[in-house]
């Protein structure tokens, strides 16, 4: 199922700086596999991780499903954020073309 993707502007309640955090309300009702496009324009995609994951850690994300595990994918985790297994978090993409 293809998703829509945002602009991320103040006042739409996105927030793709948000904590990695186990609860997925705590990313306004945004699903996993959900891509975004920031403000930066940067590329991003609410992720569920499959297992621990370093930071700074190139990641596949499954479509649809926002699953995510360390591989030689196009999204990675954050610069200092790692994330541990059952977390939601934002991973960051590559610059929009």
């Amino acid at each position: 199922m293809a998703h829509s993707v945002y602009t991320i502007e103040p006042g739409l309640g996105i927030d793709i700086l948000a904590a990695p955090s186990t609860t997925l309300a705590d990313f306004g009702g945004i699903q996993p596999g959900t891509k975004v496009v920031g403000s930066d324009g940067l590329n991003y995609i609410l992720a569920k991780a499959s297992a621990n994951i370093a930071a700074a850690t190139a990641i596949i994300v499954t479509p649809g499903t926002g699953s995510a595990a360390a591989g030689a994918g196009s999204y990675s985790t954050k610069a200092g954020q790692a994330v541990t297994t059952g977390q939601y978090f934002w991973a960051i993409g590559n610059a929009v073309t």
